[in-house]
């Protein structure tokens, strides 16, 4: 059994810096803001199938978009409701698990902050 999804909540690591959104592998993941990829990644050292995208807003918050696979290039600008990769089936890592993405946030001074609550305020 996993366990919750939400914000700060407990895990084996400390804290869960993000929130997860149920969505269909294989859907289109639109970017929620307006911005630049500057990173795309792999989620895990030992499998290099899982990805993520990054979109840094105009005032420096970073939006990262985990289980992700980009269909953009590192530097590509980015609008709102853009498609920026499509989201990766999860449950071949992790059996039984709620597909999902993991969307986390960092202010401008790297610091996690609640994605619900930045979004709630739209600062970009």
């Amino acid at each position: 059994m996993h366990g919750s999804g939400a914000w700060q909540a407990p895990r084996s690591y400390g804290k869960h810096r993000g929130i997860d959104i149920a969505i269909l592998p294989g859907s289109a993941m639109l970017s929620s803001t307006v911005g630049m990829i500057t990173k795309l990644g792999y989620m895990y050292n030992d499998d290099l199938s899982y990805r993520y995208v990054e979109v840094q807003t105009p005032l420096g918050y970073k939006v990262r978009y985990c289980y992700v696979q980009p269909i953009l290039d590192l530097g590509a600008h980015v609008s709102l409701d853009q498609p920026i990769g499509l989201v990766q089936d999860i449950a071949k890592r992790y059996e039984g698990i709620t597909p999902h993405i993991h969307l986390g946030v960092k202010n401008p001074q790297g610091e996690y902050i609640n994605p619900e609550t930045y979004f709630g305020e739209m600062h970009d």
